[in-house]
């Protein structure tokens, strides 16, 4: 087997494993691992494809398979407003446990002082607004000194434009002489 055919292999079998290959990729790759001097994990690429090609899916199975989606589609049309009814209640049932569980959260939190932590509830607070504040004037000025930025590019860009223009302007007077 050459070079070439080697790497057109392996690059079948990867696309074969990530099941993105199309049916002549997959004959192309059963005739190249039909090929003699194979790799050996070639070889033993191709005894396992061997043995998925000698699986066989048992006698009617297809058939059983379609009469019970057939008979489950009845089963969905002859009840199906007593399976929604049952869902609707679970989803009720669902919402209050929901419910009860987060106001028992929020009602067990009283305003007591944090584990581990020397300061009270309103300690807390302001050093939170203060912390708040802080944020608030550093993105302010960052917004300031990001919008000057802007306008130094602009006028910057419009300069350079300028220039390129009256040279342009001066070379086409220089050729004209």
């Amino acid at each position: 087997m050459t070079y070439e055919e080697t790497h057109r292999l392996n690059t079948l079998i990867e696309k074969y494993l990530s099941a993105q290959t199309s049916s002549a990729e997959e004959a192309e790759m059963r005739r190249l691992l039909s090929s003699s001097g194979l790799l050996p994990e070639h070889e033993n690429f191709r005894s396992m494809l061997m043995g998925i090609d000698s699986l066989r899916a048992p006698e009617g199975l297809e058939e059983r398979i379609a009469a019970g989606i057939d008979r489950l589609a009845t089963l969905e049309n002859t009840h199906p407003v007593k399976v929604r009814r049952t869902a609707r209640w679970w989803g009720v049932a669902a919402s209050v446990a929901l419910l009860i569980g987060i106001g028992t959260a929020f009602l067990g939190r009283t305003t007591r002082e944090h584990p581990g932590s020397d300061l009270t509830p309103e300690e807390t607070y302001a050093q939170m607004e203060d912390a708040l504040t802080l944020l608030a004037t550093s993105m302010d000025r960052g917004y300031r000194e990001a919008a000057q930025a802007e306008e130094t590019t602009a006028m910057a860009t419009a300069t350079a434009l300028r220039a390129l223009a009256s040279l342009s302007e001066s070379n086409e007077h220089t050729e004209n002489i």
